[in-house]
């Protein structure tokens, strides 16, 4: 591998660096990066069920559908109370709210609790418009909206919530990708700083967390470093007080239904592949691929959809 001289541009270097990182997959990988993302009409079943108030919401929230499985991964249950940490702009927190009532029922809110943060106000403004425009008033009696900076939450609470979701910054690739201004300003420093972010964010949504309860860890990146990597540091900084759930199957990604969710796929429709370093070969796949700790959901693999890591936990 060369060596960077000063000349280097940060669109060299970051070619560069994923090289290395993910080895010839790279190459196929960016270029369904670089294609256009897709979206899912996620269905708003408020809008679908309550005629009186159908009128004044959207009916349909468009979201990669890979970004739905963090949040059905959480598996949120009736009566309790759910974290959002990184919620803006709001497409998460809409997606375990929906996937709750399309579970139980419009009345698997009573006596639900969600609290949404992000820390950056613009992208707060954001999440309250969102969730204004797709929940009836009883249903946001229910949510909470923060401007807060979610790494320091457990100086405010703790052993409080269910379930938590930490949807962390990340290095965004399609982003950086499809934004050539952006892709100027990246860094390996960059990818550092949020690693160090990421692993902040996990410990204080552990310290926020009820023993037994469950964390969903969740990026849009393809780095290892922020991924896999970010949940063994986790484990070395709080050794021995969560395990991660292993044995869950894998999210597939079959036909989408006419519900707020991807349709299961049939076991012939997925194809499970096991990566581990350095660089193994992967099929194609409708489904997703299982890391050492998580689950990653690639565009190269998965009809375009994601990119997508989540990793579950549960407090000892």
């Amino acid at each position: 591998m060369k060596t960077p001289s000063a000349s280097t541009s940060p669109s060299e270097l970051f070619e560069a660096h994923y090289r290395e990182l993910l080895g010839p997959r790279w190459e196929t990988l960016r270029d369904a990066l670089l294609e256009p993302e897709i979206k899912f009409p996620m269905s708003n079943p408020w809008a679908r069920e309550l005629p009186a108030v159908s009128d004044a919401l959207l009916d349909h929230y468009l979201l990669d559908p890979a970004s739905l499985w963090p949040a059905k991964a959480l598996e949120v249950q009736p009566g309790e109370q759910v974290a959002d940490l990184c919620a803006a702009p709001g497409g998460k927190s809409l997606a375990l709210l929906f996937d709750l009532v399309e579970r139980f029922g419009l009345s698997a809110i009573t006596d639900f609790r969600l609290l949404c943060s992000d820390q950056s106000l613009a992208r707060i403004k954001r999440l309250k418009s969102v969730l204004r425009t797709y929940l009836p008033p009883e249903v946001l009696d229910r949510v909470e909206v923060f401007h807060r900076d979610a790494s320091r939450w457990g100086l405010y609470e703790s052993d409080v919530y269910d379930r938590v979701l930490v949807d962390a910054p990340c290095s965004g690739e399609r982003h950086l990708l499809q934004q050539p201004k952006e892709l100027k300003k990246w860094s390996k420093a960059r990818s550092r700083h949020l690693t160090q972010r990421q692993v902040a964010l996990l410990c204080s949504a552990l310290q926020i967390l009820k023993p037994g309860g469950r964390l969903v860890y969740s990026t849009c990146t393809v780095s290892p470093l922020e991924n896999d990597s970010v949940i063994e540091q986790f484990q070395k900084k709080r050794r021995g007080r969560f395990k991660v759930l292993q044995s869950l199957s894998a999210p597939p990604l079959g036909p989408l239904s006419s519900g707020a969710f991807p349709s299961e796929a049939s076991a012939s429709d997925s194809f499970i592949t096991q990566t581990s370093p350095p660089h193994p070969p992967v099929k194609p796949t409708r489904s997703a691929e299982q890391t050492r700790w998580g689950w990653q959901i690639w565009p190269d693999h998965c009809q375009g959809a994601g990119p997508i890591y989540f990793c579950v936990m549960e407090k000892e």
